[in-house]
């Protein structure tokens, strides 16, 4: 059968385009868009994991409370009034400047503990640590996974 009498009955032969009209122009758009987005969102999670702000989680694998518990450093000083035995949080540390040095002090079953020199963070970003608290009170710190630039967000 002859092209033009193909297209006269609505036919297409095998490699015609289909044309764009307004709903296939919508299609296109809207699946362009949707891979705008996904690109942007891993370029996001890629910049938060790589060069976002410090991040340091502190957890109590202690039987005891934990009471005003302070991280310090060069140019931040965070205060936390309570952790259950237990329990984590997360903290972003503000002001850092330039490179800084982690302090960890706070209160238990009415002993002080503190810890120096835990870890090493810079304003540039891009750190993640990890500090837990032993049952016997010491505390312990390491860098933790990149995964830590996410702790505590509301996403």
């Amino acid at each position: 059968m002859h092209q033009t009498a193909r297209r006269r009955r609505g036919e297409r032969a095998a490699g015609d385009a289909q044309p764009l009209d307004g709903k296939n122009r919508m299609r296109i758009a809207g699946r362009l868009f949707i891979g705008i987005l996904i690109v942007d969102l891993a370029l996001w999670i890629a910049a938060e994991m790589l060069v976002g702000a410090a991040v340091i989680r502190i957890e109590n694998r202690s039987s005891y409370d934990l009471r005003s518990i302070r991280l310090t450093g060069n140019g931040f000083d965070e205060q936390i009034a309570h952790l259950r035995a237990g329990d984590a949080t997360c903290l972003r540390p503000s002001g850092i400047r330039g490179e800084s040095g982690l302090e960890f002090h706070a209160m238990a079953n009415n002993r002080k503990i503190e810890a120096k020199d835990l870890a090493y963070l810079e304003s540039s970003g891009g750190y993640h640590v990890q500090i837990d608290v032993l049952p016997d009170l010491r505390v312990d710190a390491s860098y933790g996974s990149i995964w830590l630039a996410f702790c505590g967000l509301a996403l």
